[in-house]
């Protein structure tokens, strides 16, 4: 039975809320306010971390520093552009670098899918395809009704910044950041682009967009504009922040690149760990063991609870703890994750990575039994599941959770058809730490590389 949640005013105080079953009745009333449980047949995707989210982040930025999600050329020409309409713009009109930047990629992605619609990197198909020729305007195409709420300029902002960053621009947040020199050369490149028959510049039609004014699209204004297509002289500034600047994390980003390559398909980690070790990088090569290893260990904590949510779904009273130790499901997806949690505190130790909760995590599952090793994961998760009375119960945002081998599926069925996910950077499993992002935007760095 499907429950929502919904007023009984009818037929009950007007203070207090119940469930209301498929028939009408009221099947049970509360005077406090809780959350719905979510349908069981629901399949969005869900994200678990265990509590483990800052070691995930610790992870991702040893393995490819600096970088935040960047993954091709574009998302790093469209902000600093924006950047600088903004400055041209100041006492003109005054909009904010964040809505000029999401306008930029907007078009830009806009302007592509209608040549290719199926095009990777490109946002914003489903409100593309609701809009058709209609939405062109500077002041539609920057709201997220016209485009989407999570862009790329979000996920490339702290690769801008020079504290943390490649240094294209200064300050805390984006909005105020001021562009460095190097910025400034990346934001020319890309607005000096010829356009139009007459050949006048990008920046010029730009300026008259975010004034107001129509854009005259035209094939070389696509390509100007596209997240496919950038220039020699954008690749070449980016290569030389990304790869050629005499810093730590550079030259580290620099020895991953040599490790994954250019080829079509990207290596698994523990084989570009075994090439950053061909090459002396052995301490490189631990780091990214560690990191696969950690990942390893999200998986078999995932698959636990998955079960977990199975058995919890199939009865209304909550799942006796007792029960669990009894199940050779859990027997099975336990020992795994024991094991994987062993494997990631060796690896981590080789690496000399040290978080605390992720150390608490792997401590609590050592001498665990069955039943201990689920309770964990139950309590690592309380939005899904919560412990009361000895039996494991719905949480406030319970949902059927995906094992690892179906969220790989839903990844591969939610980039077919999916508007958010459709074009998420390579890494969106979280399980390449990064490197898949760095792969794919050497392959936008050096395409003459690409086979």
């Amino acid at each position: 039975m499907v429950c929502t949640l919904r007023s009984t005013r009818a037929t009950v105080p007007t203070d207090v809320w119940g469930w209301v079953d498929g028939d009408g009745e009221v099947a049970a009333v509360s005077a406090y306010w809780f959350a719905a449980l979510p349908s069981a047949q629901e399949l969005s995707r869900v994200s678990l971390d265990f509590g483990l989210r800052r070691a995930d982040r610790l992870l991702r930025e040893l393995i490819v520093p600096e970088m935040g999600r960047v993954w091709f050329v574009r998302q790093l020409s469209w902000p600093v552009a924006a950047l600088a309409l903004r400055d041209e713009l100041r006492g003109v009109a005054n909009v904010k670098a964040s809505s000029i930047a999401h306008g930029l990629e907007s078009i830009g992605c806009k302007l592509a899918w209608t040549h290719d619609a199926d095009a990777e990197r490109i946002l914003g198909k489903r409100a593309f395809g609701r809009d058709g020729d209609v939405v062109w305007g500077f002041k539609e195409l920057r709201d997220p009704k016209h485009y989407v709420r999570n862009t790329h300029r979000q996920a490339a902002s702290r690769a801008l910044q020079t504290d943390g960053g490649i240094g294209l621009a200064t300050g805390a947040r984006f909005d105020v950041l001021e562009l460095s020199e190097i910025g400034q050369q990346l934001a020319d490149a890309f607005l000096d682009q010829s356009v139009g028959k007459g050949g006048g510049r990008l920046r010029k039609q730009l300026i008259e967009w975010i004034r107001g004014g129509e854009i005259a699209v035209s094939r070389t204004l696509r390509h100007a504009l596209s997240p496919l297509h950038p220039t020699v002289e954008e690749r070449g500034i980016v290569h030389a922040r990304v790869f050629g600047a005499a810093t730590p994390a550079c030259e580290k980003r620099s020895r991953a690149r040599v490790a994954i390559g250019a080829a079509a398909e990207m290596r698994e980690m523990t084989e570009v760990a075994a090439r950053l070790r061909e090459k002396g990088h052995g301490t490189q090569a631990d780091e990214v063991l560690a990191a696969y290893a950690f990942g390893s260990m999200i998986d078999r904590a995932r698959d636990l609870a998955a079960v977990l949510s199975l058995k919890v779904q199939e009865t209304r009273a909550g799942l006796p703890r007792s029960a669990i130790g009894r199940d050779a499901e859990f027997k099975r997806t336990a020992a795994a994750l024991q094991t994987a949690a062993k494997s990631f505190r060796s690896k981590a130790e080789v690496a000399k990575f040290s978080e605390p909760k992720s150390n608490a995590f792997v401590h609590a599952l050592e001498s665990a039994d069955v039943v201990a090793t689920a309770s964990l994961v139950a309590k690592s998760t309380p939005e899904v599941f919560s412990i009361a009375d000895d039996r494991v119960m719905r949480g406030p945002l319970f949902r059927l959770v995906e094992n690892s081998e179906s969220m790989q599926d839903l990844e591969a069925e939610a980039a077919r058809e999916g508007d958010a996910a459709e074009s998420i950077e390579p890494d969106r499993t979280n399980q390449t730490f990064r490197l898949a992002n760095l792969h794919a935007l050497v392959r936008d760095l050096e395409p003459k590389a690409v086979p």
